[in-house]
């Protein structure tokens, strides 16, 4: 009933700033996730990390160095076609 009383401009002034906020929320997720993946790219211990569907979505430059298998081979591939 609230929103009813409200102007168009205001309701538009609204909208303006919810998407504003979800951008910055995006940019700030984006920087956390830039972070960790330097954090755990950079780990001296061998980090892997699966999906859901049991696919590589992590694959850190330790464990390319100690097997030999670059990321981008391993990367959206589940373990038994990479190591059958």
């Amino acid at each position: 009933m609230e929103d009813q009383a409200k102007t168009k401009a205001q309701l538009i002034a609204e909208l303006n700033e919810l998407r504003e906020q979800v951008v910055e929320s995006r940019s700030d997720a984006e920087e956390q996730d830039q972070l960790l993946g330097q954090v755990m790219g950079s780990v001296q211990e061998g980090v892997i990390v699966y999906g859901p569907d049991l696919q590589y979505r992590f694959w850190n430059q330790f464990m390319e160095e100690l097997t030999g298998v670059p990321a981008s081979k391993i990367l959206g591939r589940p373990s038994q076609e990479v190591f059958p």
